[in-house]
């Protein structure tokens, strides 16, 4: 009997330019079973078709040095620490590299020599500190003979770097360049903070769209009324709703009559009176009155649960030119 291909949803941990991502992309694709892969840079994420099992893929993925796991909405992995973290990372090496990069201005003849030693301290910290990442990322790459943008940092700033401690150590010059190993770390770092501040707004679309449904409704069983998680409500159940209450799936009304405010689906800013025989659509609030309806449409078939499903598509799919882009950068 043959195995039934599913889409499975990766967030990809560790990936930082185009080149990682068509890395990632290479890989998954020659798992056994994988029918359709799609890696996005912007997301972080992957979407696989096929037979192949997460266990798999993930240990593919972490060959090639990158980490995975399955995530339920590819968009909602975002962390707030991590957009937090790659802000402190950019600030410090800032503060770091602001004195290195002022030498550059000139420095009186007779403060040359220990400017060039605070300089040597200074970019030496940013480079083991906040930078570090760059230069641990192209080292493990270079053990499994790989490259990414990474790579090219990596010897850009450690050849500014490196020649200047030569040169300074060695033969007691002053004319260095670690203001441009400092300034490109920063430079960086600045980029891939401005990075995830963009990937984490784009995430808080599909993070209020998940908030309008609340986490449990209220329906009649017999003649009493139970509060049962939204995960086990089913179509067919009668589903009383109240003043300020959130419409929890798609259906239809039984009776009762009330103005319910779908701005957050429509756009439309005044409430819209609803009564028996209309429907009602999740994610909208009761402003007044009391509904009771007969859900029709539940769990992924409900209109708010497909409105989040395409947008997190959105997120995670290439245009053509993006795909095109990719390639040529990597």
């Amino acid at each position: 009997m043959s195995e039934v291909a599913q889409e499975h949803t990766l967030a990809i941990r560790g990936m930082h330019c185009s080149s990682c991502a068509q890395r990632v992309l290479a890989v998954l694709s020659r798992v056994p079973g994988v029918v359709q892969a799609e890696v996005n840079f912007a997301t972080r994420s992957a979407r696989v078709q096929g037979t192949a099992a997460v266990p798999e893929l993930s240990a593919a993925v972490r060959a090639a040095g990158y980490e995975a796991e399955e995530l339920g909405h590819a968009a909602g992995g975002e962390s707030r620490d991590e957009l937090r973290e790659a802000r402190n990372r950019f600030l410090f090496a800032a503060l770091l590299a602001a004195p290195v990069a002022a030498t550059m201005f000139g420095v009186p003849h007779e403060h040359m020599y220990a400017a060039a030693w605070v300089s040597l301290a200074l970019t030496t910290a940013q480079m083991l500190g906040p930078g570090r990442g760059i230069f641990f990322t192209a080292g493990r790459l270079a053990l499994k003979f790989a490259t990414s943008m990474d790579t090219l940092i990596a010897l850009g700033a450690g050849a500014a770097w490196g020649y200047s401690v030569y040169a300074l150590l060695a033969r007691g010059e002053t004319h260095l360049y670690f203001e441009s190993a400092a300034v490109i770390v920063a430079l960086v770092l600045l980029g891939r903070f401005l990075e995830e501040h963009a990937r984490f707004a784009a995430g808080d679309a599909v993070r209020s769209l998940m908030a309008l449904a609340p986490s449990t409704a209220t329906v009649r069983r017999g003649e009493a009324e139970v509060d049962v998680p939204l995960a086990e409500l089913q179509a067919g159940d009668e589903v009383l709703l109240r003043p300020g209450a959130r419409v929890p799936v798609d259906g239809t009304v039984l009776s009762g009559a009330a103005a319910l405010d779908e701005s957050a689906l429509t756009g439309e800013p005044l409430p819209v009176r609803r009564a028996a025989g209309d429907t009602v659509q999740a994610g909208a609030i009761v402003a007044d009155g009391s509904l009771v309806m007969r859900a029709t449409r539940v769990g992924a078939e409900s209109s708010l649960a497909q409105t989040v499903a395409a947008v997190e598509h959105a997120l995670g799919s290439k245009a053509e030119a993006q795909r095109l882009a990719d390639q040529v950068s990597a």
